[in-house]
């Protein structure tokens, strides 16, 4: 992924994602995705930056490895070593890469006030907690501007050309998807559509026909870390006959 962008207050999130997905070998457009992941039963939206595999790993390690979990603090205990492990995997499929980011939004049992984990390759995927009661978090960081508060779907449009403009590098397009979590509550909305959007999705359509076997990415982040929190509770992964026997 890359654009990020998370405004949270104590009882709420709006998280922010651009939908364009490139090629990891020569950065052209691969597609358009969605790019957060929403577990109303956990209360808890997961999403992250790097290699879009690796997030939709641990999107499916939460919905079948761990399904018994109760809520955001104790997929937060077994989240580094999954990370770990996956990443190692990862690392030896597609070589060395830049960095790696994954973020857990969401509600633990019995709580109103929101928490944000997130876990990076350049820390080791130690979790750093994020609580705050006021916060923005924006990937890529801006580079010729302060960063600021947006307060509206407007704000946010305004933000990301900015940080398009700082980062002309990164294949920030598609479309902008704000996901909004509330306790007990996920909803996500389209805010925007960037101007190459249909330039680029016919060079997607005409790539599907060159190359099968297609790898993706999206440009990763440097570490940012404000606090950490230790673990508590415990969710074990159940046997893989179980995982396989699941249905919808």
């Amino acid at each position: 992924m890359t654009l990020f962008i998370t405004r949270q207050t104590p009882t709420s999130a709006i998280i922010v994602t651009d939908t364009l997905v490139v090629n990891v070998d020569d950065k052209t457009p691969f597609k358009y995705t969605s790019k957060v992941r929403a577990f109303p039963h956990l209360n808890l939206v997961t999403s992250g930056s790097g290699l879009l595999r690796m997030q939709e790993h641990w999107a499916q390690v939460i919905d079948e490895g761990y399904g018994g979990c109760a809520d955001i603090e104790q997929l937060n205990t077994i989240a580094p070593d999954e990370l770990r492990r996956a990443w190692s995997r990862m690392l030896e499929q597609y070589g060395p890469q830049p960095g790696q980011r994954i973020c857990n939004i969401g509600f633990p049992n019995g709580s109103d006030r929101i928490v944000m984990y997130m876990y990076e390759s350049d820390n080791d995927f130690e979790p750093t907690r994020y609580d705050q009661d006021d916060i923005a978090y924006f990937q890529p960081s801006p580079r010729t501007f302060e960063q600021w508060l947006p307060d509206t779907a407007e704000d946010v449009i305004r933000l990301a050309y900015q940080l398009r403009e700082d980062h002309p590098d990164l294949p920030i397009g598609g479309h902008l998807v704000a996901t909004i979590i509330r306790n007990g509550q996920i909803t996500t909305e389209v805010w925007h559509r960037f101007p190459e959007y249909e330039e680029q999705r016919l060079k997607i359509l005409e790539s599907c026909h060159d190359a099968p076997e297609r790898r993706v990415v999206s440009p990763p982040a440097a570490h940012d870390g404000f606090q950490e929190q230790d673990r508590q509770g415990a969710c074990q992964r159940p046997p893989r006959h179980q995982r396989e026997r699941g249905r919808a």
